[in-house]
């Protein structure tokens, strides 16, 4: 049995305490310690100690740990000033640990990332890049740029620099790990540039450097559903379930959101082509999603009898509909509506009581009153399409701006509804953007 005097054995009661997450018994052993018992710290002591009061918010008695520190000389030892730095960022007092810090003896890469990382959970990542800067080259190593980089892209956004600089660090770096790259590509997904996220992966890819992790596959996943990329995303998929991937939560969900969103896609690639006349080039779609295994959405059918609508497929469309309940769709309005030629009077006076039914169930619904206005204009009633243009007015309702993406060759094209696109390609990327002119 050690002596009552052991440090070490005392050291190891206060670190069990912190280990069970029993932060205010580890200082009130210390501060009984140092009363009752002949106890001297030392800087195990010191740097455990100042964990815990961070943690359990002791302000006071941090202040006090910190007099004791001065006291005993321990403050010119790196791991303990490096941990007064961190309690006092616990503790809301980034001056406090700013003072700590500039008045260091000796620092390391430790330190200056404890600092750097603690003003960027602050928000201010202004002092955070200026002591970025002023660290020096010889040890800024992979977790101080890592640091830096998740600070940019947390606390940017679509139009910002942030994410500039996040990708200048990330391109300068002398040591990129896994984390680096899955930070990078999580921050274009949060930033809203699905094409650079995926662009970014399949860079990785290329590098043969890293093995993509769980968090890989989670972050990039969502980005190449909203670009539409179902051969990189069916690789993806295969995959997960070659290494067992999809046994983490977040894996598993967001393979089920690609899936769902890939059914979106090809509803939004129908619709569109069925609008410009294309009705033939949008069955073949149809057709192409069902050989690749997707189930059709009530989306999906809304496009593919509006391309029978719109190219005059009238068999075509009765059979699609008359097969909606073998999938196990139930129409709505809109839908029995574009199942309606307007071909006869009485299928469209069927069509055109149909569709006031539908404003009259959903009036927010901006779909109902484009139907009703598109079924007018079917019929060259001019005065009626211009009856619903002002309703639509008034309603204050508008049809956004659809546009849909297509993957070919493993190359992206991005098409948007009424507008004259002209195509460019993004030679580092390998990828085809549409830009309208």
């Amino acid at each position: 049995m050690p002596q009552r005097s052991d440090t070490f054995f005392y050291n190891t009661m206060i670190k069990s305490h912190l280990s069970s997450g029993q932060f205010s018994k580890a200082v009130g052993l210390y501060v009984h310690l140092r009363r009752w018992e002949r106890f001297v710290p030392d800087n195990y002591t010191f740097s455990t100690v100042a964990k815990c009061c961070g943690l359990d918010h002791l302000m006071w008695e941090g202040m006090g740990l910190h007099g004791h520190v001065v006291r005993y000389g321990f403050l010119s030892n790196l791991y303990v000033s490096t941990a007064l730095v961190d309690m006092y960022w616990k503790l809301g007092k980034m001056d406090f640990a700013r003072e700590v810090f500039d008045k260091m003896v000796e620092r390391s890469s430790v330190s200056w990332t404890t600092l750097i990382n603690d003003y960027i959970r602050c928000g201010d990542i202004g002092i955070a890049r200026s002591y970025f800067d002023l660290m020096p080259v010889n040890e800024k190593n992979s977790a101080t740029f890592n640091v830096m980089i998740d600070g940019y892209v947390k606390l940017g956004d679509m139009q910002s620099a942030k994410m500039l600089e996040a990708k200048f660090l990330f391109d300068i770096m002398p040591n990129r790990n896994l984390y680096s790259w899955n930070v990078m590509i999580g921050g274009y997904c949060r930033n809203k540039q699905p094409h650079k996220a995926v662009a970014l992966f399949q860079e990785l890819l290329a590098s043969k450097c890293f093995k993509p992790d769980d968090v890989t596959v989670a972050s990039v996943l969502p980005a190449i559903a909203d670009v539409g990329v179902v051969d990189l995303g069916n690789g993806v998929s295969a995959y997960v379930l070659r290494n067992n991937l999809d046994t983490y939560v977040n894996v598993s969900a967001s393979l089920v959101d690609m899936f769902v969103k890939y059914q979106n896609v090809h509803g939004a690639l129908i619709n569109g082509l069925a609008l410009n006349g294309r009705a033939l080039e949008a069955l073949n779609v149809f057709q192409e999603m069902k050989t690749k295994g997707f189930k059709p959405n009530e989306i999906t059918m809304l496009g593919v009898l509006s391309a029978c609508n719109h190219g005059g497929l009238v068999e075509e469309g009765k059979l699609w509909f008359s097969k909606m309940v073998e999938l196990n769709i139930t129409p709505k309005s809109s839908i029995t509506l574009l199942a309606i030629p307007c071909g006869s009077s009485n299928d469209f006076a069927r069509a055109e009581k149909i569709a006031k039914e539908a404003v009259k169930m959903e009036p927010c619904n901006d779909g109902n009153y484009v139907m009703l206005r598109n079924l007018y204009a079917c019929d060259r009633r001019w005065r009626d399409v211009e009856h619903i243009k002002r309703l639509m007015k008034v309603k204050g309702t508008k049809k956004e701006t659809g546009f849909s993406t297509i993957e070919t060759n493993n190359e992206v094209f991005e098409f948007i509804a009424g507008e004259n696109n002209h195509m460019w390609r993004c030679h580092k990327c390998s990828w085809i953007i549409c830009s309208s002119t």
